[in-house]
């Protein structure tokens, strides 16, 4: 098992190798694409419990009683950097934290911060519940997750000595890798490497405020539709998503012949453009007798366009995009910035070079 002081001389050396990374200012210099790509799977192992070593996939018990653990973590591509702490309803010094951590997670969660903080005994020695995590969470006032660790011996038993609680350890969450690990808490020394590995800008984790418009140049307020299983689907399912950069959106009717045979082109876009970051949303309001569009013909229209992008159906009366263009003259096209949530592309009609050389200067992929 690594002392604290072994811990603290590799510390050390991280941050001095780090510093290069604060030359042009605060935050981790990378490319946008390395921010915002996908994470599907939880890093294979091996795992181990020292840093550089990728930490395994532990699960615990939120305050409702269900599992959470660093795999809910890792999915969530907001999350950059991952502080994690032991407490103990019996540890002083872990009260004491609770305080910084809050602050550290306000001063720094939009640039991709996550913090959490795993309880693994209650003030009698006994195993930690989910219902103490919730005592923990109210009597705290604490905005980030909060877990029970109920296993005997705990889950981070392996990572440290549990005598010397509080454990804190940071992670980069893009490779579930230990990056610092040490017992006690040191703010200074924590603060300085959660700035130096996340990234100076990072998308807000709420959706942008008003004012919202409908024109060029403004942001679009959160729309909501209908799935083909019937769910509903919202504008901030596509924000939320750290991997699309650019929506596309067409308004489509059954009985519009110039949506139809947009379609196969849309496809082939979206297959051309979607690994660097491009979604395409169709939204149907009306099927051939003119009626409000249903889920049953979202998923038809998918079938019979053989299509692998997003089809919606929108059945409110006027459709949620009438506001935006003349519906007579449909398909609408409109491109929007997924970083801001801004309309920066507006039109009646399909143009499908013009569309495409907008796509391309969006994403970096112009000649």
């Amino acid at each position: 098992m690594k002392t604290q002081a072994g811990t603290l001389s590799i510390l050390a050396v991280s941050c001095l190798l780090l510093s290069a990374c604060l030359s042009e200012g605060p935050g981790l210099q990378v490319e946008e694409s390395e921010i915002y790509e996908l994470r599907d799977q939880y890093p294979e192992g091996p795992y181990g419990t020292e840093l550089g070593q990728v930490i395994k996939p532990l699960s615990f018990l939120d305050p409702n009683g269900a599992n959470y653990g660093l795999e809910d973590v890792y999915r969530d591509q907001f999350n950059q950097v991952l502080l994690v702490t032991t407490s103990a309803e019996w540890c002083t010094a872990c009260i004491k934290e609770q305080k910084t951590l809050n602050e550290l997670y306000d001063e720094y969660k939009d640039r991709g911060l996550e913090v959490m903080v795993t309880l693994f005994q209650d003030l009698n020695f006994e195993p930690a519940t989910a219902e103490l995590s919730e005592r923990w969470r109210e009597r705290y006032e604490l905005d980030f997750p909060v877990v029970a660790d109920p296993t005997d011996p705990s889950l981070f038993a392996p990572y440290y000595d549990i005598s010397l609680t509080p454990m804190v350890m940071l992670v980069n969450v893009k490779t579930m890798e230990i990056i610092y690990l040490t017992q006690g808490f040191d703010e200074d020394q924590v603060r300085a490497l959660i700035e130096a590995n996340l990234p100076q800008k990072l998308r807000s984790r709420s959706y942008p405020n008003e004012p919202y418009g409908k024109t060029v140049g403004t942001a679009i307020e959160a729309l909501e539709f209908v799935n083909p299983d019937e769910s509903t689907f919202s504008t901030e399912n596509i924000y939320e998503d750290l991997s699309k950069r650019l929506l596309l959106v067409t308004t489509s009717a059954e009985w519009c012949t110039a949506c139809i045979k947009e379609q196969p082109t849309l496809q082939s876009m979206y297959e051309e453009y979607k690994e660097a970051g491009l979604e395409i949303l169709v939204s149907l309001f009306q099927d051939r007798d003119f009626e409000p569009a249903s889920a049953d013909l979202a998923q038809r229209w998918i079938d019979k366009y053989d299509l692998s992008f997003l089809v919606v159906a929108d059945p409110t009366i006027p459709s949620k995009f009438s506001p935006y263009y003349d519906v007579s003259l449909t398909p609408m096209v409109m491109l929007i910035d997924t970083e801001t949530m801004e309309i920066i592309y507006l039109t009646q009609g399909f143009d499908e070079d013009q569309v495409r050389g907008l796509i391309e200067a969006k994403l970096g992929l112009s000649q």
